[in-house]
């Protein structure tokens, strides 16, 4: 749960490491209410939120 190192371990800064961590809460954020969208009207916004999870794992696989 607590990692004093990962800081090190991604080789990030603080403040760089905020910032992404934020840009994330966000776009997951989003994705909740497009989630929710979708569910109510499923025909609409079918593929969104798969796609978009994707590409975030995509990027955060990257940077590790």
């Amino acid at each position: 749960l607590m990692n004093f190192s990962h800081l090190n371990d991604v080789e990030e800064s603080y403040f760089s490491h905020m910032a992404l961590s934020l840009k994330l809460c966000f776009m997951l954020t989003v994705l909740a209410y497009v989630a929710l969208i979708h569910s109510i009207l499923p025909f609409v916004m079918t593929n969104v939120v798969s796609k978009k999870i994707e590409n975030i794992q995509n990027a955060i696989s990257i940077r590790n």
